[in-house]
């Protein structure tokens, strides 16, 4: 169901052309007509086919630094059909094509040196694996509309430690998807496209993929203990690069259980306990679930700790976060190294107990985090500069509430915060029972939980807190470090459980009467760092209005009793910065 829904979500196949609509040799091709690249001419003599081939068209796809350029080549190609297999298996390098309708379930390709496999228009590829190791490169093309399939399924038995399409040994390989309809699911703690498993004496701890690279086309990478699309599982010697240009993509995560147990996988990134380099997504419509203790875009389960970054400059992409993983980040007891959204749309949902964006359940206390020098907490560095960003840490993709207890965008339930810094772009942040918007998730069993330091210089913020978490700040008895405010719109709401003093920025204070003096630094924190030229309004039911509030008033008797409160460049008529009576121009202290 998922996999329709989101196959639904964009409209369009990538690269695409007007020169070519079906496999066509060279006297049906109209120019251009580009110089077969050296790099996926057929070698007769070493794959195991007969030496008749054709002249086949195809689309190239390659990134300019903004955008997905198609050029349309025409190479001398081989029929894949004319292949010779011996025992079960046949090594392949040059370039195939495939018309029609053709399957070999029960064969492999072994992809040596580099290898192109062109899709013809309404051909259709069904394999049981492809295996890219030693370096090799596996390109994978289409033509003009688009609709060639390749299929590849691992058998469901328990000693498939294999990727459907990917590195099961030495150092892998690489993985080039430039169009076409790719459909690949993984074995036994292995990716659908990606790395393989170290789970069997077979397999060493290399046995990942060094790069995957999506130009367009839509592409669906299962996995089943590894990540989707990413690394599989028990390998940490090779560090993925994933990067996904255009074209409708989705990495499901999935459970593995064997003789060894149950493993599990992130949608798009790393498998049990598995390292991946980074994940950047520069355009396309991307989607990610994954599987318990998993990010749907991040870490998988058990995962190194500090390891990994996701990088998003455009494009939609929505991600899922399996039970105590983040959307976007962490598993469960992990955390990533950074995330960084410069733009697109994203849409990050929380698993429960896990952060929309940030980290999963877990890892506060820096015990958790042995060889981690400074500890600063378990949602990794966040860094929003631009773009239109929804973290929900109380609801999934489908709209649900969740019982889940992390922040919209910062750390899961018992997990503190690195830094989060905001610079630009429309951000919408919901924390889940007891968490914050923009911060800490709720403090459960751990100690010293802390939502780290929030810096908003941009942009427009607006951050809804749950039961007793802040706005912008600490859960349910989480501390809360420095906030710093300036040249932007930031909205903060308290949860509804805050009682009379409430937390809008900063930690909750639970229900003291109005003569109550509420303790210096509310759970340890003291202070929010404001630039001059910042108007602040406040909005209570009890007062019934919006009304703007000048600095010569305390911080604790106007902001604590009002739930709402609203930052924003001053816009007060006659003033100027420095002579604005209205607009904060000192760090307030809450006393």
């Amino acid at each position: 169901m998922k996999k329709l829904m989101q196959w639904a979500i964009a409209a369009a196949l990538i690269c695409s052309s007007t020169v070519f609509t079906a496999c066509s040799k060279s006297d049906d091709i109209q120019e251009p007509v580009v110089k077969p690249d050296p790099v996926v001419n057929p070698d007769p003599d070493d794959n195991g086919a007969n030496s008749s081939s054709d002249d086949i068209g195809y689309i190239e796809c390659s990134w300019n630094g903004s955008e997905v350029v198609k050029t349309p080549k025409v190479v001398r190609a081989q029929d894949i059909r004319d292949l010779n297999f011996r025992d079960g298996s046949c090594h392949i390098s040059g370039a195939y094509y495939i018309s029609g309708s053709y399957s070999i379930p029960d064969n492999i390709l072994n992809v040596d040196g580099s290898a192109a496999i062109i899709l013809c228009d309404g051909a259709e590829l069904s394999v049981q694996r492809i295996s890219v190791n030693n370096g090799a490169t596996l390109r994978i093309f289409a033509q003009e509309k688009g609709t060639g399939h390749l299929t590849a399924i691992v058998p469901d038995k328990s000693d498939e430690y294999y990727p459907a399409i990917g590195a099961f040994k030495g150092d892998g390989g690489r993985v080039e998807i430039h169009g076409g309809n790719v459909d690949a699911k993984g074995g036994n703690v292995s990716a659908g496209i990606g790395g393989g498993s170290n789970d069997s004496d077979v397999f060493s701890d290399n046995a990942n993929l060094a790069e995957i690279t999506i130009y367009g086309g839509r592409v669906y990478g299962r996995g089943k203990g590894g990540a989707g699309i990413g690394a599989g599982g028990k390998n940490t010697a090779v560090k993925t690069t994933i990067n996904i240009y255009d074209g409708l993509v989705q990495g499901d995560g999935s459970i593995s259980s064997n003789d060894y147990g149950k493993y599990f996988g992130a949608g798009i990134g790393g498998g049990h306990q598995s390292s991946f380099g980074s994940v950047n997504i520069y355009g396309g419509t991307v989607s990610a679930f994954g599987y318990d203790d998993c990010a749907g875009i991040g870490a998988g389960e058990d995962a190194p700790n500090a390891e990994g970054i996701v990088n998003i400059y455009g494009g939609k992409v929505i991600a899922q976060g399996g039970a105590r993983g983040a959307g976007i980040g962490g598993g469960d007891d992990r955390r990533l190294n950074e995330i960084n959204i410069h733009g697109g749309e994203v849409y990050a949902y929380a698993g429960a107990d896990g952060a929309g964006i940030g980290g999963g359940e877990g890892s506060g206390d820096p015990a958790n985090l042995p060889g981690i020098d400074n500890f600063v907490g378990n949602s990794g560095n966040i860094t929003i500069t631009g773009g239109i960003v929804y973290a929900y840490g109380n609801k999934n993709y489908e709209g649900k509430n969740i019982d889940g207890y992390g922040a919209g965008i910062g750390s899961g339930q018992d997990g503190s915060v690195n830094n989060i810094t905001i610079t630009g772009g429309t951000i919408y942040a919901y924390g889940g029972e007891d968490a914050a918007g923009i911060g800490t998730g709720e403090e459960y069993s751990a100690e010293g939980i802390n939502s780290g330091n929030i810096i908003i210089a941009g942009g427009n913020v607006f951050a809804q807190g749950k039961g007793y978490g802040a706005g912008i700040g600490a859960g349910e008895e989480a501390t809360c470090g420095l906030i710093s405010i300036g040249g932007c719109r930031v909205e903060a709401r308290a949860g509804g459980d805050c009682g009379p003093w409430s937390g809008s920025f900063g930690a909750y204070h639970e229900g003291h009467g109005a003569s109550s003096v509420c303790d210096a630094g509310w759970y340890g924190y003291d202070r929010i760092y404001v630039a001059k030229g910042m108007r602040l309004s406040t909005y209570s039911a009890n007062v019934g209005h919006t009304e703007d509030v000048t600095t010569n008033l305390h911080w604790w008797s106007f902001l604590h009793q009002r739930p709402v409160a609203v930052f924003e460049v001053c816009d007060h008529p006659g003033y100027d910065e420095a002579s604005c009576p209205y607009c904060i121009k000192e760090t307030i202290v809450l006393r």
